[in-house]
């Protein structure tokens, strides 16, 4: 009778147990609440971008290699990267670079390399990327001191490269008028 006893109290325990076990994970199969994020989360960061499509401007999430320079990083990912939506039919010069991204009392001062002066599109295309680039600056600017963008070509606001006039730009849209406000 002593050992009925002894295996109903041991099966009543181990019932209780397969019971309560079921009830929820077991601690070694829950994740932790707070992770630290992984060697290749922290290399890289989220930026918003801005196409030119169309009639419109498109926004895309893109994640990139993570940079001081975030402003810099958006702005390459317009001119490098073709959007994610394949219905994005962007209009954008080719081979341009963002040399650098300088913020200076306020004002945002882009500089691009001298691909930029080849985009030949109509004034509305060039308004749209204007649109797209100033949207995607606004967009980068975490801290909120930028409240204006100024354009240069390889560093200058005037001259010539290869015989283009820097000042005049994309025709329609010309250094004259910046600064641009955000």
């Amino acid at each position: 009778m002593k050992h009925i006893i002894l295996a109903l109290a041991a099966l009543l325990i181990l019932l209780s147990a397969a019971v309560m076990g079921c009830s929820s994970e077991p601690s070694y199969l829950q994740a932790p609440k707070d992770l630290p994020k992984s060697d290749s989360q922290k290399d890289f960061m989220e930026v918003v971008v801005f196409y030119p499509d169309n009639d419109a401007i498109a926004r895309e999430t893109h994640e990139v290699a993570k940079q001081p320079n975030k402003i810099k990083a958006a702005l390459n990912e317009i001119f490098t990267v073709k959007p994610y939506n394949d219905n994005i039919s962007p209009v954008i010069p080719d081979n341009v670079k963002v040399l650098d991204v300088k913020v200076k009392n306020g004002t945002a001062i882009v500089d691009f390399n001298r691909n930029i002066l080849s985009f030949d599109v109509l004034k509305d295309s060039q308004e749209l990327l204007l649109a797209a680039i100033l949207s995607t600056i606004r967009q980068a600017n975490q801290a909120g001191d930028i409240k204006e963008v100024k354009f240069q070509v390889e560093g200058k606001e005037k001259g010539i490269i290869d015989g283009k006039d820097i000042e005049n730009f994309w025709g329609d849209i010309t250094l004259k008028q910046q600064p641009w406000k955000l």
